[in-house]
């Protein structure tokens, strides 16, 4: 299926402002009302940051990568080097003034990875992982309070498989994907419920805004290869016959933002709940989605 749209999106469309990403083959098409913007994104091993309030991006050393809180205020960073005190660390970035504070998380060989900031823009949830041979496994998660600058953490009794952990709408518990289930755990590290509902999208927040559904890869029981699920019950409510190549999330709560091909390229693009393409965000050259590994960070204003 290729994301192609009718001639009256076509014409709303060439009202968007471009804006071309430095070092990728990507363009975003965006629009002043917009909800959700492209704030940081990641290209091979570069990361960089957008300007607070404008459409500059400028590319951040020092970082594996870097997400913005909700609102635009602050940015949460990745360190790429341990600090001298043999810590993992994490910068809460001031956007307007580009001042760091840093606050140390897990000690060698564990590290910090895939931040998550919560809806309120309190907390960060990032995932214990420590490389053991040539495979990574997951060992528990930390939970930054921002305001009071402090970090802690919870571990599992056993390792799980290389994936991250990711909020619950409320931040009161959080997710993780494994064997193609969901696991809910507690902030205390104790698990509470698996819910069969398949792979979860790659996004920023697999939740819609009102937090009752989640976007999936649907379960290998469904033909269809996209699924929507209630979070409270656990089930598949919706399924969708279409082929994308990658599920960002939720647009708003009754619109997708999947990655299609395109004429021998990619599109990002919004799709209502049937499937049907109603928005382009962005369009991305082979090269940058297939050789260049770009991940493209969205933040709700």
């Amino acid at each position: 299926m290729s994301a192609s749209l009718t001639p009256a999106a076509v014409a709303q469309a060439a009202e968007d402002t471009e804006v071309e990403l430095p070092g990728t083959g990507v363009v975003l098409h965006e629009k002043s009302t917009d909800r959700l913007l492209v704030t940081a994104y990641m290209v091979g091993d570069d990361v960089y940051l957008r300007g607070k309030g404008g459409d500059a991006f400028a590319k951040k050393s020092g970082y594996t990568e870097i997400t913005v809180s909700p609102g635009g205020a602050r940015a949460a960073g990745l360190r790429d080097k341990y600090a001298s005190s043999g810590y993992d660390q994490v910068a809460i970035i001031d956007r307007a003034t580009g001042t760091a504070k840093y606050i140390r998380t897990v000690k060698k060989p564990f590290i910090t990875a895939a931040l998550y900031w919560s809806r309120d823009g309190r907390k960060i949830l990032g995932t214990t992982q420590r490389k053991v041979g040539k495979k990574w496994l997951t060992h528990g998660f930390s939970v930054i309070d921002v305001a009071a600058g402090t970090h802690s953490e919870a571990r599992l009794p056993k390792p799980l498989k290389d994936h991250s952990f990711e909020w619950s709408p409320d931040a009161r518990s959080v997710y993780i994907v494994q064997e193609g289930k969901l696991l809910e755990y507690g902030l205390d590290g104790k698990p509470r419920r698996t819910l069969d509902v398949g792979v979860t999208a790659s996004g920023d927040d697999v939740f819609s805004p009102s937090g009752k559904r989640l976007l999936t890869w649907c379960p290998k029981r469904y033909r269809e290869p996209v699924c929507v699920a209630a979070r409270g019950t656990g089930k598949v409510v919706k399924r969708l016959a279409v082929e994308p190549e990658h599920l960002w999330g939720w647009w708003d709560e009754s619109h997708l933002m999947m990655v299609y091909k395109n004429d021998g390229a990619y599109r990002s693009v919004v799709t209502d709940l049937n499937g049907k393409t109603t928005r382009v965000l962005a369009d991305i050259t082979s090269s940058a989605w297939k050789n260049d590994d770009i991940y493209l960070s969205y933040t709700r204003r």
